[in-house]
């Protein structure tokens, strides 16, 4: 705005609150001044009602010219009924000008419309994955809060990130460190699908996350949905499209077993104190009722390799951790992300190595960051072995086609989900452009029934174009050389 009030006792100015347009009509005055904004006659006056919210009343006498402009609404009617539809450059100048006007959804809608026109284009789909990631808001589902409310009551508090609405009864920190991994999952999840030119769909809501405070409020919740999910350390239910998970740190177990290290540590720093003060030989009575005579030394050696072991066994019980909480909530994460962003869809074919193998895949990016993702999942890749050692692994053709490898009652479902990492590993390194057209063939499926065997079979023959025997040996030459 640029103004000289040398004439400023002419000019009644209102400040009211209001909010801020895009409006560009300039009120040029007879001093030099000049305004911007919408401009509205109001008998001898003239108001301005500025970008920053104002409104303006200036005497007509103090006018020079008012140069009028179109309204966003009325340039944009005109600028769409000219576009050339057919037109990718033209589309995507239309959706940046609905940017730089205040125009989100029409900005989101061109972007498409250029991204279907030109799948190539060169900054069409930068922008509209910056935009869907990080400006995008999705609104609050009131009905499905009150529903929360009514089914797990008072105790549990209800919270929405950008992109999860997560119900809990854990403590503050718990939720805060699971909402950051959410939000960083879904970062990456995001992040590698649109870099590989996989159209995303667009969440309308927010996914479901519910957050138990204890193992055993865990237990009661999955038992009503089945048995097997009791002993899970986390689950997604399609049929709710919610995951559910407990906070690790109070399982039973992990407080055992830290109360026995943090038990230990402070004997040992006794023990060390007392020896540092004794002389002569120093002798230590064993759980087992056994004793040994220690020099000074001697003792201080001992205590020092009782220490080591104490330290181990915290490294142990932070794996636990990760490999209980953190793992289980990234894998299942996945899954909710695959089925709600059109990776995976629940009226396509869903063969279960698909979507563990995905799963498993992410794991690597525990905590969201993308340069992780497609690293080797080390407990995965031990277990694969163990099974190609003991002469025990599936054969390729039975692990695309057949989903009761992955029961988790049975013997097979071990290697089942560290073979579907694999496979999903291999193929995204050695065949990327037919793995996500495959994704796709399987999403736009319209399935009432599962498909049989065969049927999987020979599309994913088809997908990949190779003998199944030829690319077993191509893919169990390349686990080999993982390390």
């Amino acid at each position: 705005m640029k103004n000289s009030m040398a004439n400023s006792r002419a000019i009644t100015i209102l400040l009211l609150l209001a909010a801020a347009n895009s409006w560009a009509d300039i009120v040029q005055l007879k001093n030099g001044g000049e305004f911007e904004g919408e401009v509205r006659e109001v008998g001898d006056n003239i108001e301005i009602k500025t970008k920053r919210g104002a409104t303006l009343k200036i005497k007509r006498s103090d006018i020079k010219n008012i140069i009028r402009k179109k309204l966003p609404a009325e340039e944009f009617k005109e600028r769409k009924a000219s576009l050339d539809t057919g037109d990718p450059k033209a589309t995507f100048t239309l959706a940046n000008w609905c940017r730089q006007n205040g125009m989100k959804e029409e900005y989101e809608y061109y972007l498409k419309l250029t991204l279907r026109l030109d799948p190539k284009h060169p900054t069409a789909r930068d922008s509209l994955y910056k935009y869907q990631k990080t400006y995008k808001a999705i609104s609050i589902n009131r009905e499905a809060v009150e529903k929360l409310k009514r089914e797990f009551g008072k105790s549990f508090q209800i919270r929405h990130t950008r992109h999860f609405r997560i119900c809990y009864n854990t403590e503050p920190v718990f939720y805060n460190n699971r909402a950051d991994l959410f939000e960083a999952v879904y970062r990456s999840f995001y992040g590698f699908f649109e870099k590989r030119e996989f159209s995303l769909t667009t969440l309308n809501d927010h996914l479901e996350v519910i957050l138990f405070d204890t193992r055993e409020q865990f237990n009661t919740y999955a038992r009503k949905r089945s048995p097997v999910l009791e002993s899970s350390a986390g689950f997604y239910s399609p049929s709710e499209n919610r995951v559910a998970f407990y906070n690790a740190l109070n399982d039973t177990r992990y407080r055992r077993m830290r109360q026995q290290i943090v038990s230990s540590e402070k004997q040992i720093q006794e023990l060390r104190k007392t020896v540092n003060k004794m002389k002569g030989k120093i002798t230590f009575t064993f759980p087992d009722g056994s004793k040994k005579s220690y020099s000074k030394s001697g003792a201080n050696g001992f205590l020092a390799k009782e220490k080591r072991k104490v330290a181990d066994q915290r490294r142990n019980l932070a794996s636990i951790y990760r490999n209980e909480n953190i793992s289980t909530t990234v894998h299942e994460c996945l899954h909710q992300l695959a089925f709600n962003l059109g990776v995976q869809k629940i009226t396509g074919d869903n063969p279960k190595w698909l979507g563990e193998g995905l799963a498993t895949y992410f794991e690597t990016a525990s905590y969201g960051a993308i340069s992780q993702i497609g690293k080797v999942n080390s407990a995965r890749l031990k277990y694969y072995q163990a099974a190609r050692k003991a002469n025990a692994l599936i054969p390729l053709s039975a692990l695309v086609s057949d989903d009761r490898y992955y029961i988790v009652s049975s013997r097979t479902a071990g290697v089942a989900y560290a073979q579907g990492w694999g496979l999903v590993h291999f193929l995204i390194a050695k065949y990327p452009g037919e793995f996500m057209a495959y994704l796709k063939m399987l999403g736009s499926k319209r399935l009432t029934q599962m498909p049989p065997p065969q049927t999987r079979l020979r599309e994913f023959v088809k997908s990949f174009d190779k003998d199944p025997a030829a690319l077993q040996r191509e893919w169990h030459s390349y686990m080999n050389s993982l390390r």
